[in-house]
């Protein structure tokens, strides 16, 4: 039954990933175009918003010591991120997603009966980035134990690689200059992130691997 349960796990982020694939290729052939200031808030402040709402829930989920430390960083990390963005946002009249982007209620009707063996198509029929967000919360949301540590590492990796690319891309691009700033100042931090997300992953992993024996 584990390996069953691991192997569904494999094949849902295979698929969430395999989603957003092309959004990524597409953002890694951008790194040296123009990025718009309402672009990088937009999504900036949405993968804040996420890494918030999933760090909150992994801290009441989660048993381990690692998983619980690690999103308690991501709660503070990506809060404090956020609100600064915000203001930033604020003074040059640019919109944002509201701070409760990821409450229970934007997720909870959501098609996603018999979840598990959602084939790639049924998952792919909406592209939107923010639909494919709210699903993992509720896959998320759906799992308890050694199955959800899993899950959330995995899911903490791929976010942060993607936010890496879009401070290097924004630092680099941004033709604002305090946005600019922030992005760069941002940016290292983001990569300790997903070192610390890898790392993670990788201690729960070999958990898993060490309970199946």
């Amino acid at each position: 039954m584990k390996k069953i349960t691991l192997m569904l796990l494999a094949a849902f982020f295979a698929v969430v990933t395999g989603a957003r694939a092309q959004e990524n290729m597409a953002a890694t052939n951008q790194m040296m175009t123009p990025l718009s200031s309402q672009d990088f808030v937009t999504e900036a402040v949405w993968a804040g918003d996420k890494e918030v709402a999933l760090g909150q829930m992994a801290m009441e989920k989660s048993q381990n010591a690692s998983v619980t430390n690690f999103a308690a960083r991501m709660v503070r990390d990506h809060t404090r991120a956020n609100e600064r963005l915000m203001q930033l946002a604020d003074k040059e009249s640019l919109a944002y997603p509201p701070t409760n982007s990821f409450a229970p209620g934007n997720w909870m009707s959501l098609d996603t009966e018999d979840f598990k063996g959602m084939q790639a198509a049924a998952l792919m029929q909406n592209d939107s980035g923010t639909n494919a967000d709210l699903k993992v919360a509720k896959y998320l949301d759906s799992l308890s134990g050694a199955d959800f540590d899993q899950a959330y590492a995995a899911c903490a990796v791929q976010d942060h690689n993607n936010a890496v690319q879009l401070f290097s891309n924004a630092s680099q691009n941004l033709q604002d200059k305090q946005l600019k700033k922030f992005a760069k100042k941002t940016l290292p931090t983001l990569q300790d992130h997903h070192q610390m997300a890898v790392d993670m992953q990788n201690e729960v992993s070999t958990n898993a691997a060490g309970m199946s024996h």
